[in-house]
């Protein structure tokens, strides 16, 4: 049996054709309630049609990380609660 976290990544790494997510996932759950489908990986593996395929790219994560990490660290100085209602009192 494939690890969820193998099937989580084939799920991320593709595209689907189809459009009604909602009533597609309905149609799967309610497979597998009469056991039409073995869960819900192999629902979707079964139903959805793929567009296409991507690999992320390693490189690009590792700078993905180090702005992400900088962007973290500025909201999260925006959003200094205890300076912001400082701020607050002294104005109002």
């Amino acid at each position: 049996m494939v690890s969820n976290n193998i099937r989580y990544n084939w799920i991320l790494r593709q595209v689907p054709i189809e459009e009604e997510f909602g009533a597609k996932g309905c149609t799967i759950e309610a497979g597998i309630v009469v056991g039409f489908y073995k869960d819900s990986f192999d629902g979707m593996e079964r139903m959805v049609k793929i567009a296409r395929r991507y690999e992320p790219d390693e490189s690009r994560n590792k700078k993905y990380l180090k702005l992400f990490g900088a962007y973290r660290r500025r909201y999260l100085d925006f959003w200094d609660f205890e300076l912001h209602h400082k701020i607050m009192e002294e104005i109002s």
